[in-house]
């Protein structure tokens, strides 16, 4: 806000002029190139950025929007000329906690002279449908040919009642198929993986081409375009809902009674919350559950995350081996890698050498060789070398043991910070932490809720994240530690299956103790800074 009072007074006063009987041309001649230049910083910024700071609206966008909204005259021009700005203009005035008290975003002449364009040609024929949401992607040097021509799910939840009267093109799968006023209506519940909610569609027989081919496509789990018209929903549950003018099955379900038929008689995943362990039977039809998929846009999303906040930094990214002959630290037991096993399966004559142990040296890589626990070492080789340097990648530890903490593979972020002390590694970690948290619940918060919402979920999860980044993390010696410990055992106010004392290893439920009774965000360290 104090970048746009004290730089760009004059350019926002001015925005004002036309409609005291000057004409834009003129306004632009009185401004000279302050304007043209401001509106191009706004531009760049938001090339790269959502929001003017952070990652979630501030009252500095608002501020911004209001008044660059004065001008309907000026607007049009941002709209036209400086796509990025625009959709940062688009995205403040459609959304629902703020948008009852923005000014409305004109649409430019030449967006509407498009849309007329676009229905002129879709009464001559079939063309190709570009979705209304303005993804804003950086212009590059080349001409891109990739479009997804179908709007997203999520984005129209989005939106909500902003899209009310919009054309949308949709494909997805359907959750649910059903019938109402005794076939007179079709009611869809499209999901296209990109959001935990479903789209309501409503298709009216005798309105809606292609009712009869849908309500033959087996139900449940069949793909579907949709073409229709956002509406305002007579129901409950939802806003908004697609009044559909066109269906089409993409891809039907072939589940029937008999192999080769279509139907659902046979389909895994009904209507009902089915249990982890049955969607592990189902391996290749789980991510269609609302679990899984959530689950899957939230790691998704923190991978995305853990990247940028270390590129942001000016971190390196390693690419370490997978394949190594380094135990790093005797971090776990590890899988090993031959070639000396037969294919066939049937038992082989493994090379041994003359003590009877396996001889590694006619393997593949002539010694033992195993999947990686742990690229640590790798990173701190670069590290010395060439600065703050991070890996993120798959490890594999064979441990036997059948715990949430204890997986034969997982992801790990590992990063090696130059010329750094403890309390600087400290600190990068705290940061990390809460920079994940803030982007996922910036990006993902229905996927948040949904888990909170589950009977297998976490009741009150937003909060407790949200108590993350609200949270200064507690940080205590080892030896503080144990003695706060001991003294709450002491006074009889807890008992824990193992015994405190100064030496041991802490167990979890030690830790949890720590953080969930005592403190709210702990960190133990070995020595004081």
């Amino acid at each position: 806000m104090d970048l746009i009072w004290n730089e760009y007074e004059v350019p926002f006063g001015s925005l004002l002029l036309p409609t005291k009987g000057i004409s834009v041309s003129d306004v632009l001649s009185i401004l000279g190139d302050d304007l043209s230049n401001f509106l191009t910083f706004l531009d760049n910024h938001f090339l790269v950025e959502t929001f003017l700071c952070g990652y979630s609206i501030t009252l500095a966008d608002i501020s911004l929007c209001c008044a660059l909204s004065a001008s309907t005259h000026v607007v049009g021009e941002v709209c036209s000329s400086f796509p990025h700005l625009a959709r940062w203009l688009r995205t403040l005035v459609s959304h629902p906690s703020f948008s009852p008290f923005l000014p409305s975003l004109p649409q430019p002449q030449q967006h509407a002279q498009k849309e007329e364009e676009e229905e002129e040609e879709e009464e001559k024929g079939d063309v190709m449908y570009v979705p209304q949401t303005d993804y804003s992607v950086p212009p590059t040097k080349f001409s891109p040919k990739w479009n997804r021509g179908r709007d997203r799910v999520k984005d129209v939840l989005g939106l909500g009642e902003s899209w009310v009267g919009r054309k949308v093109l949709l494909k997805g799968w359907a959750r649910t198929i059903r019938q109402a006023k005794k076939g007179a209506l079709l009611f869809i519940e499209l999901n296209d993986g990109s959001s935990p909610d479903s789209l309501q569609v409503v298709a009216v027989r005798g309105e809606c081409e292609g009712v009869e081919e849908v309500e033959g496509c087996g139900g449940t789990g069949a793909s579907i375009q949709v073409m229709g018209e956002v509406v305002r929903s007579q129901g409950k549950g939802q806003d908004i809902e697609i009044f559909g003018k066109k269906l089409v099955v993409i891809g039907a379900v072939y589940a029937g009674e008999e192999e080769g038929t279509i139907g659902n008689a046979r389909y895994p995943l009904a209507k009902g919350k089915h249990s982890m362990e049955f969607l592990r039977t189902n391996a290749h039809l789980r991510p269609r559950s609302r679990v899984y998929s959530a689950t899957v846009r939230i790691r998704n999303a923190l991978a995305y995350a853990t990247h940028k906040f270390y590129q942001e930094r000016g971190f390196l990214y390693i690419h370490t081996p997978l394949l190594t002959c380094s135990d790093c630290e005797g971090a776990g037991e590890q899988f090993t890698v031959t070639t000396m096993l037969p294919e066939s399966g049937e038992p082989g004559i493994i090379p041994t050498t003359q003590t009877g142990e396996i001889d590694y040296s006619k393997d593949f890589f002539g010694r033992q060789t195993s999947l990686t626990v742990s690229g640590q070492l790798n990173v701190e080789t670069h590290c010395v070398a060439l600065g703050d340097c991070y890996t993120f990648g798959p490890t594999f530890r064979a441990e036997n043991s059948h715990t949430s903490r204890h997986l034969a593979e997982f992801w790990m972020i590992e990063p090696e910070i130059a010329f750094a002390t403890l309390e600087d590694n400290i600190n990068l970690a705290e940061d990390y932490l809460k920079f994940c948290v803030q982007y996922a619940l910036d990006n993902h918060l229905d996927d948040i809720q949904y888990f909170a919402s589950i009977p297998m979920g976490e009741e009150g999860l937003e909060d407790r994240l949200r108590n993350v980044l609200d949270s200064e993390f507690v940080r205590l010696t080892y030896t503080d530690a144990i003695e706060i410990l001991i003294d709450h055992v002491t006074r009889g106010e807890v008992t824990f299956d193992e015994e405190v004392f100064w030496g041991i290893d802490m167990a979890s439920e030690h830790e949890r103790y720590l953080t969930e009774i005592v403190y709210k965000m702990v960190r133990v360290y070995l020595f004081k800074f």
